[in-house]
């Protein structure tokens, strides 16, 4: 489980490519929304969670924010999202895997439906598919689910069991509007920036 604030610096990139709506996939229990909520940067956030358990507590977190939360699989309510959603540039941080091992003592393996399991790619595509992404941003977490790398909290034993092998369907689906970036940290990410962004641009922004 990554932190977003950790391979960007986060509310410089909000501010230089002019973000201003952001999604969530598997909110969990807020911290990532609250830190972007925090930063001032966002008109409009919008997070998508399975659990019940963890939704019900959102009002409480959340009061006078703006942020609407939807309730369900990720890549069953992608599209609901969208259709809220505004033109404006937007950051996606997809986060949702595994239902319920974070929190609740899960097996990684529990969910034997590949897609609820991994929904990344269905997430993506329904993305793509259903909106124009030249001007968003999109970070995904946990990329030691899809490969193996020097990350800094190592590799994951169990990736070829139950995680997946590779990531083609990222440039697959993305490859043409954005530049695909690595990075390492903590169980790493992948990070899409719009191609019209330099490579110093991009590099100004990473950690």
């Amino acid at each position: 489980m990554g932190r977003i604030q950790n391979p960007t610096h986060l509310e410089q990139m909000c501010r230089k490519f002019e973000i201003k709506n952001y999604v969530e996939t598997g909110v969990g229990k807020g911290h990532a929304m609250k830190y972007v909520l925090d930063l001032g940067c966002i008109d409009q956030a919008y997070g998508i969670e399975l659990d019940n358990r963890l939704f019900e507590t959102y009002e409480k977190i959340f009061t006078n924010q703006p942020v609407e939360f939807f309730y369900g699989y990720s890549h069953e309510q992608m599209e609901n999202v969208l259709k809220e959603l505004d033109k404006n540039p937007t950051l996606f941080w997809l986060d949702a895997h595994f239902p319920g091992a974070d929190y609740f003592g899960e097996g990684y393996g529990s969910e034997k439906d590949f897609i609820k399991r991994l929904p990344m790619e269905e997430e993506l595509r329904i993305i793509s598919k259903n909106r124009d992404i030249s001007n968003d941003i999109i970070f995904m977490d946990d990329l030691r689910i899809y490969v193996d790398r020097d990350f800094a909290m190592c590799n994951w034993e169990d990736r070829k069991t139950i995680g997946s092998d590779g990531y083609d369907f990222v440039e697959d689906l993305i490859g043409e509007t954005h530049t695909i970036n690595e990075h390492l940290g903590d169980e790493g990410y992948l990070l899409a920036f719009p191609i019209r962004y330099t490579k110093e641009e991009i590099i100004s922004i990473i950690k």
